[in-house]
């Protein structure tokens, strides 16, 4: 059974579904007795009712390694029901392919070809965990099973205006970092360094213009320069926030070039954009139908230009 947190959504949503299983010893081989629901793989087919246009659209996966805990197997006895994860669905394909506003017949298949005959054991004294082969008398269930049909309406959707915050400041700060003694007593000097951070004081709010479903993202690469010329474009990044970078040295060689020069300067490049690749780790946001919505700079004197 498959069902989902909302019956109407809007085009490009996020929607949690919940699929159910139940077991039926009847149509299963005597011995068969576990569910590994670490190998389990949902995917979800939506039909169109009006044009019969099928989709098909996976779970969100955050990118990171799975891990198999205690309560993955499962005993099964007859009309057992198993409650998977609830599945978090974005109707935005990662290629960019919009869910067409209408009226869907929405089936969940799920799949599991049993896993590794493995079990994870908690120590009650530590709470350590540990995976052993399973050892038990019972058969590892694997198959294919398909759901009975949910209907799910998806309603059109425009592009919308979303209102960002971006730095119009730097706060940059020449330090010197004390020297450190090591466990053998001596002293190990530490070279003067530059720390920035976009400051929270100066920031002004710009407005963009994101299609339905696609994640809204931010882009910055540091530059320092001397003479004009540039000697570092890094560090660089990518994520949800230019205010929540934190404090940053940049390196010593850098530091002393910039310190040293009669012109120097920091130059923080901004990019807000918009994606089809949502938000996971290592993400690479290009992959996906991905567009520059806004780009400016912030710029800071540190030697020279009337400073």
């Amino acid at each position: 059974m498959v069902s989902a947190d909302r019956a109407t959504v809007e085009m490009g949503a996020l929607v949690k579904f919940q699929v159910e299983l139940a077991f039926d010893s009847s149509m299963a081989k005597p011995k068969t007795r576990i569910l590994n629901r670490y190998s389990g793989r949902c995917q979800l087919t939506f039909v169109d009712e009006e044009t019969g246009r099928s989709f098909e659209r996976q779970p969100y996966d955050t990118g990171m390694l799975g891990t198999q805990w205690a309560d993955d197997l499962v005993l099964l006895t007859n009309d057992k029901r198993v409650v998977l994860d609830t599945l978090a669905v974005h109707f935005l394909s990662e290629e960019g392919e919009q869910l067409p506003s209408g009226t869907y017949s929405v089936r969940a298949l799920y799949v599991n070809d049993g896993g590794e005959k493995m079990e994870v054991k908690v120590d009650p004294v530590t709470g350590n965990t540990r995976r052993q082969p399973y050892n038990g008398p019972w058969e590892f269930w694997s198959g294919r099973v398909e759901s009975a049909p949910y209907a799910i309406k998806v309603l059109p959707a425009a592009p919308a205006v979303v209102d960002v915050v971006i730095p119009t400041a730097l706060a940059v700060d020449t330090t010197t970092i004390k020297a450190i003694p090591t466990p053998e007593g001596w002293i190990v000097p530490r070279p003067m360094q530059i720390a920035w951070r976009c400051s929270p004081d100066s920031t002004q709010v710009i407005r963009v213009m994101k299609r339905p479903g696609f994640a809204l993202g931010r882009r910055w690469k540091l530059e320092s320069l001397v003479g004009g010329k540039t000697i570092s474009d890094f560090p660089h990044g990518v994520g949800s926030g230019f205010l929540d970078l934190g404090d940053s040295f940049l390196h010593p060689d850098v530091s002393s070039q910039l310190l040293a020069a009669t012109d120097s300067e920091l130059v923080l490049h901004l990019e807000i954009f918009e994606t089809s690749n949502q938000p996971k780790h290592l993400w690479m946001p290009e992959q996906g139908d991905f567009k520059v919505l806004w780009s400016g700079q912030v710029r800071y004197r540190v030697r020279g230009g009337g400073r």
